[in-house]
């Protein structure tokens, strides 16, 4: 980078200056460019922010929120000790020998002790307690979250203690601790270094504590009750406040894909959050040190290696609580992912997914000396195996967590020897995957001991070898599918000792399902003696077949509907299913199962002769994966597809309830009624698709990130759809199966409710609006190669919105359409309808019909607009069109100046004589602008010579 001369590093620094003065109020535009060192005082919310190379931003334990990041340069985050010297502070108790006794000696940042100096604070144990009160002074409320104590001789260190926060001005220097609040507490402390009354310094040897306090306190008061030994003395040599609070950076990628800068160097106590629905990806290896990286929705993708905790001494983590991580290393080699190269890493999984490419590994400890840590608290790690190469220590915690399988068959494993394996009270699943997942029949073996006191749960397709001890004893639970080939004996014994079948994902009676193999001292009778079943029916059993294999007879539990009944009723009967359980609902009568009460399950099979009707309840919400065999489903209340699968329900128009599409797809199956009051609400990343089925009238709600579309037969624009389309985020509508009437209810009016947000059409199909009302000053955007349609004779308007053709689109106009702003980058049909456009046109290709409004704007760019067959300026009396002329340069003018830059090229029965065209945003002031055979053109002011210097 060059170095700016003098007048640019001034310029740069009070652009600097004023950005950030300008950030903190609110009063600056949103982007921020940093040009200079600079300390954030304060929590802000940019746009994009840019960090210039060789400049560092030190967040200071505040927060940052931004939408996009670039630069070179450094993000850090300080803290240095928030006691100072000179401070104001208070002892309770005076010290028994004076030249010693100074309170402010614990204060004064010198952590060098020698006896015969005055760096300690030495009291006469028959003082205790004391209580030590620091001031942080009027104002200047600090919270403190760590504390570090320096203690002198190991006899004469604290052995109990508590620390408490307040922000009352008369509870410092008060014995009493009614105005105090507790921070943190401590007993039984004797581990202190011994001097022996030798000059040391402390700087490594003092005792650190942490508290989870949040709040700022002005003072602060450490209470000592008990010392350590019989010495005779208490003494303390130092004691300093922190606050260790990160510095948080957060990434808010509201949709679409915006990248992490490779050269922007993280630094100190950083935490960098993940935010939004959007995609933050990263190009390369990402290495991380100094800094917790937070996922809490959305992608963060890798296209190469990522480390935590990727250099020797230095430590790194990850957490995960939403949203997914994906790592897809293309080169050769492995692994794809390592949780401590050669420094400490830590991966936490609380929610969403991890994935690793297929064919690589999970590394973790890498290096010598490197130590690695994966937290299964919930979620899900998706990796062909995990293993450990050279370092200390790696340890795999499962505690709510899944780790599933994703290699083929010749690439076999997933948890790999030396790894020390714990199970918590929350439980741990081995998922081996399906054909859907990894090849039919891939083999999945576990080579690591697991211990702990948690439960263990085996699923997926395929078989899982056991290889290593299972020490666990909370249980082990089977699913009814997957195997598990045990080699060791003490495994075998655990596992036997305590095993559900759990038969929740068959819906049909099965017999002869291996669960169980061991061939090494075979198996008896009595080892079938502890196996238990869940989600089946009462005459499931086990059996052993030879002496190596255990397999279940599986009998579907159902529950009988022999009549008009409730779900509350069924429980009664049957017990409360699990929640990711399926249930079967037999009937050979068409009789209504009506949802009283808040259920929640797996899916829900309805079998049987009879067509039975699922009903929902007003108030009452019942949750499932999917929903099948149902003859119909009136839903008054509301339905809530969970699970990341597809379901494909039949709709009942006339029902009045709501249907919330948390995860995965939900299709339609039919359509059944004629109301129009039905709600679809579908959540971010989720997908509502129409399926081909017509003549539905629901009101279809979509969050950010949602998806509507259409995979189905073609869907006129005279088959009713959605009656109305309501945007709380940017979405997108993709006809991909056929054509997609999306809002055109058998010409009934219906509205479009942009907000503020982008609907995002997209697809190689057609769309077709008819009598659509749009609202909203947001922006319907065509992407893909799709084709949006106005009928013949129909017309919508969207007086506030914004229209976007993009390249290899089409806009076909049969009846007419009014936007405020229009900006065509692609292709505007022949069917003879009308635009209109209020606000600003952007040019492109030929438009048919096209209408401007009084005081509209049209955006010169070079290339005119052509209107085909009909021009008009809509309004009454004096009619004024205003050019913005702002990307046509001068040097381009000054090359028309003969033949002029076209504008707008118009049919010969127009007549300009009654509109005024003002030019404004030119490059040459006096721009102006006239008509020249049918065009409107731009030329240079008369007689004005451009000259450049």
């Amino acid at each position: 980078m060059k170095t700016p001369t003098s007048a640019k590093r001034t310029a740069r620094r009070f652009a600097a200056v004023l950005s950030l003065a300008f950030a903190a109020t609110g009063a600056w535009a949103e982007d921020w460019q940093v040009s200079e060192n600079t300390v954030l005082t304060e929590d802000k919310t940019v746009d994009e922010l840019t960090v210039e190379d060789g400049v560092t931003l030190d967040l200071n334990g505040h927060s940052l929120t931004c939408t996009s990041l670039a630069g070179e340069g450094t993000i850090t985050n300080t803290y240095s000790d928030l006691t100072q010297p000179g401070g104001t502070c208070w002892a309770s108790q005076s010290a028994a020998q004076a030249s010693h006794g100074t309170i402010t000696n614990l204060f004064s940042n010198n952590y060098t002790y020698n006896p015969d100096a005055t760096h300690r604070f030495l009291l006469a144990s028959d003082k205790l307690p004391v209580c030590i009160d620091y001031d942080f002074g009027a104002g200047n409320a600090q919270v403190v979250n760590a504390y570090k104590l320096w203690a002198g001789w190991s006899q004469r260190a604290p052995k109990a203690w508590t620390l408490y926060g307040s922000n009352n001005d008369s509870a410092y220097q008060a014995d009493s601790e009614t105005d105090w609040v507790e921070i943190d507490s401590h007993s039984g402390e004797t581990d202190w270094w011994q001097t022996n009354g030798n000059a040391k310094n402390y700087t490594a040897d003092d005792n650190s504590y942490t508290c989870d306090n949040t709040t700022a306190y002005r003072y602060y008061r450490l209470k000592v009750t008990e010392r350590v030994g019989d010495n005779g003395y208490f003494e303390l040599v130092q004691l300093e406040y922190f606050n260790t609070t990160p510095g948080e950076l957060h990434l808010n990628v509201a949709s679409g894909t915006a990248d992490w800068p490779s050269a922007i160097t993280f630094s100190g106590n950083v935490k960098v959050v993940k935010d939004g629905a959007g995609t933050l990806a990263y190009t390369g290896d990402l290495n991380l040190d100094d800094v917790s990286l937070y996922i809490e929705s959305g992608a963060v993708n890798v296209s190469q290696i990522m480390r935590i905790g990727y250099t020797a001494g230095k430590s790194a983590e990850v957490v995960v609580n939403g949203g997914s991580l994906s790592i897809n290393k293309t080169n050769s080699g492995n692994p794809a992912f390592i949780i401590g190269d050669s420094g400490t890493g830590t991966l936490t999984i609380n929610g969403g997914t991890v994935t690793v490419k297929s064919d690589r590994d999970t590394y973790c400890a890498f290096n010598s000396g490197a130590s690695g840590t994966i937290n299964l608290n919930g979620g899900t790690l998706v990796t062909r195996r995990v293993l450990k190469n050279n370092g200390s220590s790696y340890t795999l915690n499962f505690n709510g967590g899944t780790l599933k399988t994703n290699g083929p068959v010749s690439q076999n494993g997933i948890i790999g020897n030396g790894i020390t394996v714990n199970v918590g009270e929350n439980g741990g699943t081995i998922d081996s995957g399906n054909s859907s997942d990894n090849t039919s029949g891939s083999r999945v073996f576990i080579a690591a001991e697991i211990g702990g006191t948690g439960e263990m749960r085996f699923k997926g397709g395929q078989t899982i070898n056991i290889e290593g001890a299972m020490t666990y004893t909370g249980g082990t639970i089977i699913e009814l599918g997957t195997m598990l080939n045990v080699t060791n004996a003490t495994a075998k014994t655990t596992i036997l000792g305590a095993l559900t079948v759990d038969g929740k994902t068959k819906t049909a009676d099965t017999a002869d399902i291996p669960v169980f193999a061991y061939a090494a001292g075979g198996l008896t009778a009595s080892d079938l003696e502890h196996i238990t079943f869940a989600n089946c029916g009462a005459a499931t059993a086990a059996k052993l077949v030879g002496d190596t294999t255990i397999q279940v007879d599986f009998v579907a539990p159902v529950w009988e509907l022999a009549a008009d009944a409730t779900w509350s009723s069924l429980v009664a009967t049957y017990g409360a299913p699990a929640e990711d359980a399926t249930v079967i609902i037999k009937s050979d009568t068409a009789y209504t199962l009506t949802i009283d009460t808040d259920a929640t399950v797996g899916s829900l099979a309805f079998t049987g002769a009879g067509s039975t009707t699922l009903a929902v309840s007003s108030d009452q919400t019942l949750t499932a994966g999917d929903i099948t065999g149902a003859g119909a489903i009136s839903n008054n209340g509301t339905i809530v597809k969970a699970g990341s699968g597809t379901a494909t329900l039949p709709f009942n128009n006339a029902a009045t309830g709501t249907t919330v599409v948390n995860t995965g797809t939900l299709k339609v199956a039919s359509q059944t009624g004629t109301g129009t009051e039905y709600t679809v609400r579908v959540k971010g990343g989720a997908t509502f698709d129409m399926n081909g089925v017509r003549d539905t009238t629901v009101k279809v709600i979509l969050e950010e990130g949602a998806f509507f579309v259409n995979t189905g037969v073609n869907i006129g624009y005279n088959n009713q759809q959605a009656v109305s389309i309501t945007l709380e985020g940017n979405a997108t509508a993709t006809a991909s199966g056929g054509d997609f009437g999306l809002i055109a209810p058998g010409y009934a009016a219906t509205t479009l409710d942009l907000g503020s947000y982008t609907l995002t059409l997209n697809g190689s199909k057609t769309f077709r609006l008819a009598n659509t009302t749009i609202t909203g000053g947001g922006t319907i955007a065509l992407a893909g190669s799709c084709t949006v349609v106005i009928p013949n004779d129909r017309n919508s308007t969207g007086e506030d919105c914004t229209l976007i053709v993009g390249s290899g689109t089409t806009l076909n106009i049969g009846g007419s359409l009014s936007v405020k702003n229009f900006t065509n980058n692609g292709t505007i049909g022949a069917l003879g309808g009308t635009l209109t456009v209020t606000g600003k046109l952007t040019p492109g290709s030929a438009v048919k019909n096209l209408t401007l409004a009084n005081g509209a704007t049209v955006k010169a760019t070079g290339t005119a607009q052509t209107v085909s067959t009909t021009f008009a300026v809509s309004g009454t009396g004096d009619k004024t069109i205003i050019i913005d002329a702002s990307a046509i340069d001068a040097g381009t003018l000054k090359a028309a100046k003969e033949t002029g830059i076209p504008v707008l090229t118009v049919p010969a029965e127009f007549d300009p004589s009654g509109v005024t065209w003002n030019v404004t945003e030119a490059a040459v002031g006096g721009t102006r602008a006239k008509w020249s055979e049918n065009a409107l053109r731009l030329y240079p002011p008369t007689g004005l010579m451009i000259s450049f210097q």
